[in-house]
C-alpha cells in the first residue's frame, strides 16, 4: 500500500475535525493538521516544541493547577 500524500493526510484530518463532537476532539484534530503541515519542513521542530508545551499545560490543568 503506497504512503499517503500530505494532501490525503490533510483531507483525513479535516474530516475528523469536521465530525468532532467536543472541543477537545476538535483541538486534537486541528493539532494533527498542524503537525501534518509542518512535517518534513523547517517548522517541524517548532511544532514539536509547541506540542510539548501544550501537553505540559494540559497536565497542569488536569491536576487542578493554575495555568496562567
Amino acid at each position: 500500500m503506497p504512503r499517503k500524500t500530505k494532501r490525503e493526510k490533510m483531507i483525513e484530518a479535516a474530516a475528523i475535525a469536521h465530525s468532532s463532537r467536543s472541543k477537545s476532539d476538535l483541538e486534537n484534530a486541528m493539532h494533527h493538521m498542524l503537525w501534518v503541515l509542518a512535517e518534513g519542513t523547517r517548522y517541524q521542530e517548532d511544532v514539536e516544541i509547541a506540542y510539548e508545551m501544550l501537553e505540559k499545560y494540559r497536565k497542569i490543568q488536569r491536576a487542578g493547577g493554575r495555568t496562567y
